[in-house]
């Protein structure tokens, strides 16, 4: 008997109801706020959000350059695709970006692909905060803390570029780079949507609005940039290799206590090559990147893809 009931009433206040026409439907939003209009319209606006998974070629390039450059790690990138339900291979592309993209209309977000602060707030908020980098600044290890000060100094920045970064961390700005300036870094990363390790590297530098690298020697000495080259290797975590001698030829450079050879990961090696490339070296070799012979850039030469030489 319930379900005649209703069956009965409903097409008859149906029938009773006037219909709305589209000018009845606007003065029905005539007093409202701002904001309460646009609540009212908010389901129309989130099925056409729910389609923008589907992104052009133009803008899938253009959310792959985006997500590269964050500077997010491989293990950050495995965890995101993990979550967006990507193949989790660790590595951006448009297969990565299709799957944010449609990952972020199912989650009221703007639906372009890009993992930017807030698209990454909110997979943290879902994965526990694996995709951040750490969590919390403050939370460093000894080591970690040790590690970032080296990088830190390694990267050359000028004293006044130094109580930049300070002031807009939050930390005691005297210009020098010590172990509360980067747990302040820290921090700053981890609300920035960027890897908490306290480095200021590429992404954090851009993000912060400085030149990394800035205090370089460029037009300094031979000895003075081979120094800050050999410095700047074991700052950002690359081992030197070789320094004279050895197996080179006799008339390498290294013969001449003019050159170095470092060694390590792939991205640090990829980092110091073109950190290298702006002293303006005499020699800089690493296949992946290229090669520098007397100043010119001639392209790789071979044999340098495990290390890269520099020589001034």
């Amino acid at each position: 008997m319930q379900h005649a009931v209703e069956s009965t009433t409903a097409p008859a206040s149906s029938a009773q109801a006037p219909q709305a026409s589209p000018e009845s439907s606007r003065s029905d939003l005539r007093g409202m706020s701002f904001a309460a209009a646009s609540a009212s319209l908010a389901p129309v606006q989130l099925k056409g959000a729910q389609a923008a998974g589907t992104l052009s070629s133009a803008q899938v390039a253009s959310a792959v350059r985006y997500n590269r450059g964050r500077g997010l790690s491989a293990a950050q990138w495995r965890s995101i695709q993990k979550t967006v339900g990507s193949a989790a291979d660790g590595v951006v592309g448009p297969n990565t970006v299709r799957a944010v993209a449609r990952w972020q209309a199912s989650h009221h977000l703007g639906a372009d692909g890009m993992v930017g602060p807030q698209t990454l707030g909110k997979l943290n908020a879902g994965a526990g905060g694996s995709t951040g980098g750490g969590g919390g600044g403050a939370k460093l290890t000894a080591s970690q803390v040790s590690a970032a000060v080296r990088y830190n100094q390694g990267r050359g920045f000028s004293s006044t570029t130094v109580k930049t970064i300070q002031k807009a961390v939050g930390s005691g700005a005297d210009g020098v780079i010590g172990p509360n300036t980067v747990r302040a870094i820290a921090a700053w990363q981890a609300n920035h949507g960027l890897s908490a390790d306290g480095k200021v590297g590429p992404a954090t530098a851009g993000k912060l609005g400085v030149k990394a690298g800035g205090g370089a020697p460029v037009n300094g000495s031979r000895s003075q940039k081979l120094s800050y080259a050999k410095q700047h290797a074991v700052a950002i975590g690359l081992r030197i290799t070789s320094t004279t001698g050895g197996k080179h030829a006799p008339n390498s450079y290294h013969y001449s206590g003019r050159a170095v050879d470092v060694a390590g990961s792939a991205s640090k090696m990829r980092q110091f090559y073109w950190d290298m490339h702006a002293m303006r070296p005499t020699e800089l070799f690493y296949d992946p990147c290229g090669g520098v012979k007397h100043g010119q850039d001639i392209g790789a030469i071979g044999g340098h893809n495990d290390h890269v030489h520099v020589a001034f």
